[in-house]
C-alpha cells in the first residue's frame, strides 16, 4: 500500500506516531563543517562506540542507542516522514539522515590503502534495495585526530549503485587539523554516479596521528530542514519531506553549523503510514 490520497493522508496523520528528541551543547570544528550527533548526549542517547572492524556492519533500529526510534510498518504499509521540526541556539541546517552502515578500525597513522571490502547494506536505498541509490559515504570522528594540518588527499575505492567498481571519492574539501569529535566529511563521488553499493578501500594519504579514532558511515539523507533564526524553531510537513522510511530505519542527526559553539538543540519526528 501507498499514499495517493488526501483521504488517506488525513487518515495517516490521525494515527502518526511521534517522538521528541534534543541533542546536547557540543563544540564543533568550525563554521561550515558538518556535526554528527551520533555520540552525543539527549534523547536518544548517545551511541555506544561498537568494534565491527573494516568490513563493518549494517545498522537497524534494532541498534538501538543513538537512535530515534521508529516502528517498521505493520502488513503491507508504507511507512513516511510526515513531519519533521527542530529549533537551536545557533542558525545553521539540521540533517535527518538513515544510517545503514559503519565500521571501525582504521588505522590513523597509515597512509597506505587500508582494505575494507564492506558487508552488504541493508535493503534501505532509496529505492528500499541494497544498490546503493542515494547512498552517501561519510567520514565521522569518534576521538579527536592529532594530524597538525589538513589532510586534503583522503579517498575510498567504491563500487557505485550501477555496479561498476573502482571508483574513486574524495574527502570534501578536506579533513581539518586536529579534527574534534564529531566531525563529519562527505566524501564526493565520481562524475554520474548517484549512490554507493560497496567499499573497497580507504586511503587517509596523510596521516591523522596515532591518538584518533575515525570510522566510515554509509547514509542515505532524508531530509536538510535550515535554522535561519536562532530559537526560532522550523518545520516540515509530508509535502515538504514525505521520504518513504525503510523497514529497520535507523534514523539519526547530524547539522551543518554556522559557530563552533552550539548550544541545545531540539526537535519532533513524525512517522505516518498508509
Amino acid at each position: 500500500m501507498a499514499l495517493t490520497t488526501n483521504d488517506g493522508l488525513t487518515a495517516a496523520l490521525a494515527n502518526a506516531r511521534g517522538f521528541a528528541w534534543f541533542k546536547a551543547n557540543v563544540t564543533a570544528e568550525a563554521v561550515g563543517r558538518f556535526h554528527s550527533y551520533w555520540f552525543v548526549p539527549g534523547n536518544p542517547g548517545a551511541a555506544i562506540a561498537d568494534s565491527p572492524g573494516l568490513a563493518g556492519v549494517a545498522i537497524t533500529n534494532a541498534f538501538g542507542s543513538g537512535i530515534i526510534p521508529f516502528t517498521s510498518p505493520g502488513g503491507a504499509n508504507t511507512v513516511y516522514l510526515g513531519a519533521f521540526s527542530a529549533v537551536g541556539a545557533t542558525a545553521g541546517q539540521v540533517i535527518l539522515y538513515d544510517r545503514l552502515w559503519h565500521n571501525s578500525g582504521i588505522v590513523g597513522n597509515t597512509t597506505g590503502a587500508q582494505t575494507v571490502n564492506s558487508v552488504a547494506w541493508p535493503a534501505r536505498d532509496e529505492n528500499g534495495s541494497t544498490l546503493g541509490a542515494n547512498v552517501g559515504l561519510w567520514l565521522e570522528c569518534q576521538t579527536a585526530t592529532t594530524n597538525a594540518g589538513v589532510v586534503a588527499n583522503t579517498t575510498v575505492g567504491y563500487t557505485n549503485s550501477a555496479g561498476v567498481a573502482g571508483r574513486v571519492g574524495n574527502l570534501v574539501p578536506d579533513w581539518p587539523a586536529t579534527g574534534v569529535a564529531g566531525t563529519m566529511v562527505p566524501f564526493s563521488l565520481q562524475a554520474g554516479d548517484v549512490g554507493v553499493r560497496s567499499v573497497q578501500s580507504i586511503t587517509l594519504g596523510t596521516s591523522y596521528g596515532a591518538g584518533g579514532v575515525v570510522r566510515l558511515v554509509a547514509a542515505r539523507q532524508l531530509c536538510t530542514l535550515p535554522i535561519p533564526i536562532p530559537n526560532v524553531g522550523q518545520s516540515l510537513n509530508f509535502y515538504d519531506a514525505g521520504r518513504v522510511l525503510h523497514p529497520g530505519s535507523a534514523l539519526a542527526l547530524m547539522q551543518l553549523v554556522t559557530a563552533t559553539a552550539q548550544g541545545l538543540i531540539m526537535g519532533d519526528f513524525l512517522q505516518i503510514e498508509g
